[in-house]
């Protein structure tokens, strides 16, 4: 499926702002072509550009959120932060601009394949053979994000992306933060999905890119067994056991599924309460990953790491 989900579409539900959008261009340059994806404050398109007949995906705020401040500021640091960490495993953003009405819109590189939610939903886990090469692929995006001080803060299945031609891109920076220049302004409110916070992420301590790395380790400890490491019946509980519940290494709690044990262990460093226990940067971790075996048919198929300068349209 065509499905570009650089958008975890939340909250209520609303038609989309300007409804008709179906055949309409936008800047006098994209042409909607159709729906791919819809929620409660979006929906994105697929679009021609019609001067370089290629095909993009072109998100808008709907209904209420298309005059929510807050949403559009959402929006546009999305849409920043992607331009600026220009890296291969990082969605690409090539405009933003504004709709007749003055709602915002931007314009992504359209992406082929499925999310790791989707994948999880369908099949319930991943194998490890599947699973390292694009864990390693979401180091190095999070690493060249990291390089920038930009801390995700979302990372979860539904971020990630699949695309047909096994490479990875890590989605939706909406709720990104620089890790210290804005230290202090959300210090005491907790932003995130709750079952991937990490421990100073739950209490609304600053966050930093280890802060990541702990939301990466749920994530693949998800992937890899088919359930999160710390469950709990309501959100409070979850906020709470996300600090002090040691989890079961996966070799432990699913002996059956063969996890490779230096797989068990990286996944675990990064699931340590303290930030200081976690592996130091993304690279770290990505050298970790690189240790554990796997089939080599596989591993042939991971694209080299390089540092992307990419034209725009």
């Amino acid at each position: 499926a065509a499905l570009e989900r650089g958008l975890e579409l939340r909250g209520m539900t609303h038609a989309p702002t300007g409804g008709g959008l179906m055949g309409s261009v936008l800047g006098g340059k994209y042409r909607i072509l159709r729906k791919i994806g819809s929620g409660g404050i979006g929906a994105v398109y697929a679009a021609e550009h019609i001067a370089l007949g290629s095909q993009v995906a072109i998100k808008v705020l709907r209904g209420a959120a298309a005059l929510d401040a807050a949403e559009i500021a959402r929006l546009r640091r999305e849409a920043q932060v992607q331009v600026s960490i220009e890296h291969t495993n990082v969605i690409r953003t090539i405009d933003l601009d504004q709709m007749p009405d003055g709602s915002i819109y931007v314009v992504m590189e359209l992406l082929r394949g499925k999310s790791l939610a989707e994948l999880l939903r369908k099949d319930g886990r991943v194998s490890a053979d599947s699973a390292v090469p694009w864990f390693i692929q979401v180091c190095r995006g999070l690493y060249a994000a990291h390089r920038l001080g930009v801390v995700h803060r979302d990372l979860k299945p539904g971020n990630i992306f699949i695309c047909d031609d096994g490479s990875v891109k890590v989605l939706d920076f909406g709720m990104s933060k620089l890790s210290s220049a804005e230290a202090l302004t959300e210090e005491g409110y907790t932003l995130g999905t709750p079952e991937y916070m990490s421990p100073e992420q739950c209490i609304g301590a600053p966050v930093e890119p280890r802060s990541d790395l702990y939301a990466f380790g749920v994530l693949m400890y998800e992937a890899l067994t088919g359930d999160i490491p710390i469950q709990a019946r309501t959100r409070r509980e979850l906020l709470e056991l996300h600090q002090r519940a040691i989890p079961l290494p996966m070799r432990e709690r699913y002996p059956e599924l063969e996890i490779p044990e230096e797989l068990d262990a990286a996944v675990m460093r990064c699931l340590k309460k303290r930030a200081a226990e976690r592996p130091a940067n993304a690279r770290e971790l990505e050298d970790l990953l690189k240790r554990v075996p796997i089939d080599a048919t596989t591993q042939s198929s991971l694209p080299p790491a390089r540092k992307e300068s990419r034209t725009r349209p």
